[in-house]
């Protein structure tokens, strides 16, 4: 986290609320997918784990590339 805000300078605060908020977004989608598909059972737990995994992976390389 630190890293990300390290360029952002004045900005910094603001820009902690913003990946905050962001994160709190996400938890409040995923839960409420796992509260869709749950049933007493751990693999719609799994399943949002996994689909989060995968779809950060996905915004990675997208924004960042290969990295070289």
């Amino acid at each position: 986290m630190a890293n990300a805000l390290a360029h952002q300078g004045e900005r910094a605060g603001s820009a902690s609320a913003l990946i905050g908020t962001l994160q709190f977004g996400v938890a409040t989608l995923s839960s409420m997918t796992v509260g869709l598909f749950g049933g007493g059972s751990a693999l719609p737990m799994a399943g949002v784990i996994a689909g989060c995994g995968l779809l950060a992976y996905a915004v990675h390389r997208t924004l960042v590339g290969d990295g070289i």
